[in-house]
């Protein structure tokens, strides 16, 4: 999917010579192709059925619920709808918004082409298409794989064996059914939350109007959220390793 994805921003790239979501605001409305990769991708990462992602949150958070990790199904719900939300603003932003003054922009990225693009071949096309149809019919396929990584991950004396004794575990899983109905409500749930954070991002605040105190606490999240993306690799990387270990911890055994 998200190969996909960057196939997508490329083209973006290619056609307009900048992936900043400001600068291409309404511009990618005579691009139908990443027009399309881009929202499917958002409904994927929020867990659209029945999609590869979507069965593997519903068949891992299963199995995750088995063990009594309680707190898996909402992380999991949370991270997918912030995942989503932040692709689906982009949609909203470039595809479904108004352009703005004369859609020039004076920042332009370095661009893979040596003058822009005013249409995109095919090979810049059909691979990104490629993709996004298998991550969407993968859910479809019998358990095997999904389930088989599921059970890898919920393996506790898998881990043990593999760090102290350096042996590589192969539980035998049998194909768990991804369609039940908690493996369709957290999907809903992830895809109601993107489409809130979605909207409420792109939302333009009314002037002279006191926001709702629904508005300001919603302000206020969204700022502390937007505060923690700082762009410095060095913050991402402390962010991935603190995530790692309190990971580590919860699924730690007793």
């Amino acid at each position: 999917m998200k190969g996909a994805l960057f196939l997508a921003a490329g083209a973006l790239l290619n056609r307009h010579e900048t992936v900043d979501e400001h600068d291409l605001r309404g511009r990618g409305r005579g691009m139908p192709v990443a027009n399309a990769t881009f929202l499917l991708g958002a409904l994927i990462l929020a867990g659209l059925p029945p999609s590869g992602l979507w069965a593997m949150h519903a068949i891992t958070e299963h199995a995750a619920g088995r063990l009594g990790w309680w707190w898996f199904t909402p992380v999991a719900v949370t991270a997918s709808a912030l995942t989503a939300s932040a692709v689906l603003r982009v949609w909203l932003r470039v595809f479904r918004d108004a352009p703005a003054g004369d859609g020039r922009t004076h920042d332009h990225e370095d661009p893979e082409t040596r003058t822009p693009l005013r249409s995109l071949p095919w090979t810049m096309s059909a691979p990104g298409a490629v993709l996004l149809a298998a991550a969407l019919v993968l859910g479809l396929l019998p358990g095997g794989p999904i389930a088989q990584a599921s059970a890898v991950f919920t393996d506790q004396a898998g881990y043990a064996a593999l760090v102290l004794d350096g042996q590589v575990a192969h539980p035998h899983a049998t194909p768990a059914d991804p369609w039940t109905l908690s493996g369709l409500l957290g999907p809903l749930l992830s895809l109601v939350l993107a489409v809130l954070i979605a909207v409420h991002a792109v939302r333009r605040p009314t002037s002279g109007t006191r926001p709702h105190p629904v508005r300001r606490a919603a302000d206020a999240a969204a700022g502390r959220l937007h505060a923690l993306h700082s762009g410095h690799i060095g913050d991402y990387a402390a962010w991935l390793t603190a995530g790692v270990a309190v990971l580590a911890l919860l699924t730690a055994g007793p």
